[in-house]
């Protein structure tokens, strides 16, 4: 494989982990009634997480030579602009009362905007987290 295929794999994989692992702490709202066992449990996600990329991140340098700022930029960004775009557009339909797309709902709310609610905000902890993880590598 070369560094562009492994390039590719990364925006596909990484953002699409990115959007998965966002998405499915939504099946945490059941601890969101007790306060700090949803925080363990999110911060527990996101370290496992990150640690996780680090180790991708070390290999992908190693192997095809992508630069930590590259890793970070291809692996998470277009994950944070996406859900964003789709939050953004979950808004705008709940505002103007246009059916929910799938016609499930938590509470009144669709379903699509509780996970898209959830992937930004993990997008952005996730985003920041590799920042810092890395930030002695990129400047």
């Amino acid at each position: 494989m070369n560094k562009k295929n492994a390039i590719i794999l990364l925006i596909v994989f990484g953002n699409l982990s990115v959007i998965v692992i966002g998405s499915a702490q939504c099946f945490l709202l059941p601890l969101i009634r007790y306060t700090l066992p949803f925080m363990l449990a999110a911060a527990a996600v996101l370290i496992a997480h990150t640690l996780a990329a680090k180790f991708s991140r070390r290999g992908m340098e190693r192997r095809y030579g992508i630069s930590a700022r590259r890793y970070i930029l291809c692996g998470t960004l277009p994950a944070l602009i996406l859900s964003l775009l789709v939050n953004i557009l979950s808004f705008i339909f709940l505002k103007y009362d246009i059916g929910a797309l799938s016609g499930m709902g938590i509470d009144g709310l669709p379903a699509e905007w509780i996970f898209s609610l959830f992937a930004t905000g993990y997008s952005v902890a996730f985003l920041a987290a590799q920042a810092v993880a890395v930030a002695r590598e990129i400047w």
